[in-house]
Order: structure tokens, then C-alpha cells, then sequence
């Protein structure tokens, strides 16, 4: 299962959305940084902006005039897609959820409960229950 995991974790890497040569050197640079260390769960916005040497105060709002998100809120969409993608391959037990919590970058579970249910409007515990739910309806 490790690395079935793993494999996900590849292919949506490749999926990443591209920095466009348009876009400002900075912008380019961060998105790349991003998608490098997109499920470390030491990435932060701070070692980020260090790390790119960016020092921008409005960075935020010009790096979403290029990606439609601010960096923390790519970071969160690009983690929880990827999560929901371990999650519907996962053989779920209880230990589902935490290995995919920190297979997809976060450090808890409950860091990763809060923003799964910011983006998903819910729990991934009842987000994997109605999602197994179609699956058995359709197998009828």
C-alpha cells in the first residue's frame, strides 16, 4: 500500500499545472519551489518566501493573479486533491486517514481534518463513507 501511495503521489505531481513563461520570474520560481516540496510537511510559507528570496509584502495577491490561489491556499488544494485521490485507492482501517494526512504533507491529522473540511465541505472520514457508498450502489 506504502507504495501504491507513492505512485499516486508521482502521477499527481505530473499533473501540476505548469508556471507559464509569461508569468513573473518570482511567481515561477515559488510555483516550481511548490511543486518540489509540495508534500513536506516542513514546507511553509516563511521557509518558502526565504528560500525564493522573496520579499514582496503583496506577494500573496500577485501569485494569485497567476494561479488563482494565494501560496497557502495552492498548497492546501494541490495536498487535499491528492489526499482525495490516496483515499479512493486506500483498503480502509483505521489508520487511513493519518497515512494519508502525512502521506500528502501535513504533520497531523487534525491540521489535515480542518482543511479537508475547508475545501470539501467535509470530514474525510464521512467524505471515504459516501464515496464507498456510491461505489457499493453501483456494484448492486
Amino acid at each position: 500500500m506504502h507504495r501504491d501511495k507513492d505512485c499516486l503521489i508521482k502521477r499527481y505531481k505530473t499533473k501540476l499545472p505548469k508556471p507559464e513563461e509569461n508569468w513573473p520570474v518570482n511567481v515561477q520560481k515559488v510555483t516550481q519551489y511548490i511543486h518540489t516540496y509540495l508534500f513536506d510537511p516542513d514546507l511553509t510559507i516563511t521557509s518558502m518566501y526565504e528560500k525564493c528570496n522573496i520579499t514582496d509584502k503583496n506577494f500573496a495577491g500577485k501569485f494569485s493573479v497567476y494561479t488563482g490561489l494565494t501560496p497557502k491556499k495552492y498548497i492546501q488544494h494541490h495536498r487535499i486533491e491528492c489526499a482525495k485521490e490516496i483515499l479512493k485507492q486506500a483498503h480502509h482501517n483505521h489508520n487511513t486517514i493519518i497515512k494519508t494526512a502525512f502521506k500528502s504533507g501535513y504533520s497531523n491529522q487534525s491540521t489535515f481534518t480542518k482543511a479537508f473540511k475547508s475545501q470539501v465541505g467535509m470530514t474525510p472520514g464521512r467524505w471515504i463513507a459516501e464515496n464507498n457508498q456510491g461505489k457499493m450502489q453501483g456494484k448492486m
